[in-house]
């Protein structure tokens, strides 16, 4: 939901509480955020002190002090920054290129999240360190695991198409040339044969999707864009036309729409 948009991540914390078991993650955004808002450590430290308040159950100071002056002081290193990436651009090319390859769908779309994923770690290396990264094309080994949710695939999808595990598909990228399997690494040899392209096919918006807007591209039958934000969803049926958040949204201003008529 905030993968690599902190800014919001930190914002829905601080109004509806921490969204994950993992709150020293969690702190450290709010510390950044509150940070990059001009606020000063001392009334930093009370405001998390609060938020945690709010919306821990049992809190108690005494067990939480050490973990809160540890972001107070993580936040106050101008080298750590929020992470707020809007979209990922995907080109023609890329497109063109995966959907060229003699390989089954599924080794397509993991390809195409490979693709994606490498964006966004170039991206996050501008923020952090203020450079250009370089033009290599490596991602950890384990990523797919990962990816397998963010791509809208299942155990049962590998199976069949003869996978047995995440790794049986490396192997098989590797046999083909397509990738390199390194000790612990992967390098994404068919990323240096893709033209450079300026045309944008689309834009990966909300990343945790990023296996829809593939299969949304290549025609897969139950992918649709939202009617309201035009981001990709799985229907079930023709009547779905928004995708959740959008949905609460629009009942939301028919419910008040109603209320203002009926009074």
């Amino acid at each position: 939901m905030f993968l690599c948009k902190q800014t919001e991540h930190a914002e829905h914390v601080i109004k509806n509480g921490f969204s994950s078991k993992y709150i020293a993650y969690e702190l450290r955004l709010i510390a950044l955020y509150y940070r990059d808002k001009g606020v000063l450590p001392k009334e930093r430290k009370e405001k998390i002190y609060e938020i945690c308040q709010k919306h821990i159950e049992g809190f108690n100071r005494v067990h939480y002090y050490k973990e809160i002056n540890r972001v107070i002081t993580y936040s106050s290193n101008k080298r750590n920054k929020l992470i707020d990436i809007d979209s990922v651009p995907i080109t023609l090319a890329e497109l063109d290129y995966i959907g060229n390859l003699d390989i089954d769908y599924l080794c397509r779309k993991i390809l195409f999240g490979y693709i994606v994923q490498v964006k966004l770690n170039k991206a996050k290396w501008m923020i952090k360190k203020d450079e250009d990264p370089n033009n290599e094309y490596f991602l950890y080994d384990t990523l797919l695991g990962k990816l397998m949710g963010y791509l809208g695939i299942d155990r049962s999808e590998f199976r069949k198409y003869g996978y047995q595990k995440t790794t049986d598909v490396n192997y098989y990228l590797n046999d083909n040339g397509i990738i390199e399997d390194l000790i612990g690494k992967i390098k994404l040899l068919y990323m240096y044969d893709i033209p450079e392209d300026n045309s944008i096919a689309f834009e990966v918006k909300v990343f945790e999707a990023m296996g829809l807007y593939y299969d949304l591209y290549c025609g897969i039958k139950n992918v649709k864009e939202c009617k309201e934000c035009s981001v990709p969803i799985k229907v079930k049926s023709n009547r779905t036309k928004y995708c959740g958040e959008c949905s609460k949204d629009v009942k939301n201003k028919q419910n008040k729409k109603y209320y203002h008529l009926g009074k």
